[in-house]
């Protein structure tokens, strides 16, 4: 291993450290994956001086997450996503499109075949997900184009999630929570929904809302290019970003069904506030507000009622998809609650407080948050 490698797996020993490339084998999606992730932080610097150096490579832990942290010998940054993450979320993305009621109208669903319903999707390890598998322990779609969707709702993912990650680090978060606990890493998923930090809980969901609208319009950017330069996109994939409601919908489907593994501990209620990231359906609620004021700003050629719509209508979507290929409940309480008052509020208070702290994170940035979006 060479200096950075070495850095990484020291900072990632307690989830095991690096993967090393022996026991990468030939997972195509590990290298894949991480390729991409490393590529989109690289465009990102090119585009702006004031953004640091990151070191991203692939955690040996089987468990769903991410991470951003900071060395405190070198000063160095790094991103670490977990092996897990990888392969539950292709296995969870070639599922539901090797399922004929997903997505009915994109390629030839007469070459699926039914396959029986796995235990649970919401899991946070990759051995609780493999558990009660009654035939194959993993599948995919029969059908090419809608391998080609998988793979592309699967880079929709990682994009978001470097981004993520690197938003952490761009605006001061890493930085400023290492001087209030030592070797702070901030996670993408926490084992426990409440952990117990010597800080606020309420101070990282700022944090993560702030780390949301960076990746958010990041990716809406990519978005907007792949829409509006349709000719540099391979044939095969071009209809997937037809038009604004064609990619918003694979775009938002993608996001929320992440969100839902991720943050499934954090259910939205009245007790959202305890928890150390926004439950995944408020999440996705602040970027629906984000997206259309985007369009809005932009002034983007596109009906904005009808993209609201289009964004809710998919949030139904996804939990319903999660209903076919699982044992989940199809009951569409997170999409009420994120479309409810005391969604409203949370985000509410997220926003009367997010001046104080991104304050206070600062001094340890390179550049500045954007301001929440008016609802």
């Amino acid at each position: 291993m060479n200096e950075l490698e070495s850095e990484f797996d020291e900072i990632f020993n307690n989830r095991q450290g690096r993967l090393k490339m022996a026991e990468r084998g030939t997972i195509e999606v590990v290298e894949y994956c991480l390729q991409m992730a490393r590529n989109k932080i690289s465009e990102l610097r090119k585009s702006n001086p004031k953004y640091p150096k990151v070191y991203i490579d692939v955690v040996y832990s089987t468990s769903v997450n991410a991470a951003a942290a900071k060395s405190k010998t070198s000063n160095n940054y790094f991103i670490g996503i977990n092996y897990g993450t990888l392969i539950i979320l292709q296995d969870v993305f070639f599922r539901m499109l090797a399922n004929k009621n997903i997505f009915p109208t994109v390629g030839d669903t007469s070459k699926e075949k039914d396959q029986p319903k796995i235990h649970n999707l919401q899991v946070t390890d990759l051995e609780q997900f493999l558990l009660n598998r009654p035939n194959e322990l993993f599948v995919h779609p029969q059908d090419y184009k809608r391998v080609l969707l998988g793979q592309t709702m699967m880079a929709m993912v990682i994009e978001v999630l470097a981004y993520h990650e690197f938003a952490h680090i761009v605006f001061g978060h890493v930085g400023y929570l290492n001087t209030l606990s030592s070797n702070f890493v901030l996670n993408e998923v926490e084992k426990d929904s409440q952990p117990s930090y010597p800080f606020n809980l309420f101070i990282i969901q700022v944090l993560e809302m702030d780390a949301d609208f960076f990746s958010m319009n990041n990716a809406m950017a990519h978005l907007s290019m792949m829409v509006n330069n349709k000719q540099r996109i391979h044939a095969d994939i071009r209809e997937f970003y037809e038009n604004w409601p064609a990619a918003v919908r694979y775009w938002f489907f993608s996001i929320y069904t992440f969100y839902k593994i991720v943050g499934h501990k954090a259910k939205g209620n009245s007790t959202s506030f305890r928890f150390s990231h926004p439950p995944p359906s408020v999440r996705i609620a602040i970027i629906l507000n984000n997206i259309l004021e985007m369009f809005s700003v932009r002034k983007i050629k596109t009906d904005i009622d009808s993209l609201r719509t289009t964004c809710i209508e998919t949030w139904a979507e996804v939990d319903q998809a999660f209903a076919e290929i699982s044992l989940a409940e199809c009951d569409g309480f997170e999409v009420r609650f994120a479309l409810s008052t005391i969604s409203i509020q949370f985000i509410d208070r997220l926003g009367k407080y997010s001046d104080a702290i991104r304050a206070a994170s600062a001094p340890f940035a390179f550049v500045t948050p954007r301001k929440m979006p008016d609802k």
